[in-house]
């Protein structure tokens, strides 16, 4: 980014960057077109590359905001060692993220799809540790004795996890497809409480299960 751009107030920066992530994250990289990516952000072509440069510059730069944004929401503690709510936290932080900025998570999950060559080493690197960081802190002092101990607690995890997932996925979609209605998320919210607590009792020693409130 030039100086140029950093001195725009926020909110246009704002703007614009939003405009890019949604043109990468909508089209590969040598797909996107700065044609739309102006007329989303309500400037002119020449005026974009004063701010960038040129093409590959403003998707580095893209990568650079992407992964500032990320670094706001990472969880410092989960306050507690129970994993089902560690992950119940983790999902809302997902969801909360992708009301703020619906673009943001699928243009994270795209450039891990796409050609690796084109993310400079060092954004890659942070990225990396990021995530590292983030796993670590969800397994990190877990109470195993909350498991059921006819299985192995690292696999009914691994089972947890992908559930999770999948239905943060189906959430996100659904999200989408509604226009980020506040109707539709409380709908979610409400199923969501009921499978967090139906999961409890599954994969949770029957004397030690809790409500999730």
């Amino acid at each position: 980014m030039t100086e140029k751009f950093l001195k725009l107030p926020p909110e246009k920066q704002e703007k614009i960057l939003q405009a890019i992530c949604q043109e990468f994250t909508d089209h590969s990289y040598d797909e996107a077109s700065t044609n739309r990516i102006i007329e989303k952000a309500g400037i002119s072509k020449g005026t974009l590359f004063n701010y960038f440069g040129c093409k590959e510059n403003m998707y580095h730069a893209l990568l650079a905001y992407v992964l500032d944004f990320f670094k706001q929401y990472a969880i410092d503690d989960f306050e507690t060692d129970d994993f089902i709510e560690r992950c119940r936290i983790l999902a809302e932080n997902d969801i909360k993220i992708y009301q703020d900025a619906p673009y943001m998570i699928d243009f994270f999950a795209r450039i891990y799809a796409a050609d690796q060559s084109r993310i400079p080493t060092d954004v890659s690197e942070a990225i990396s540790l990021l995530l590292s960081q983030a796993m670590e802190k969800l397994y990190a002092g877990l109470n195993y004795d909350l498991f059921r101990e006819d299985v192995d607690a690292t696999i009914l995890m691994r089972i947890i996890r992908f559930t999770f997932d999948g239905y943060m996925q189906e959430i996100m979609m659904q999200l989408k497809m509604s226009g980020l209605m506040r109707e539709t998320f409380e709908t979610f919210m409400v199923d969501y409480k009921k499978i967090l607590a139906e999961m409890k009792k599954i994969y949770y020693r029957e004397e030690v299960l809790t409500n999730v409130g």
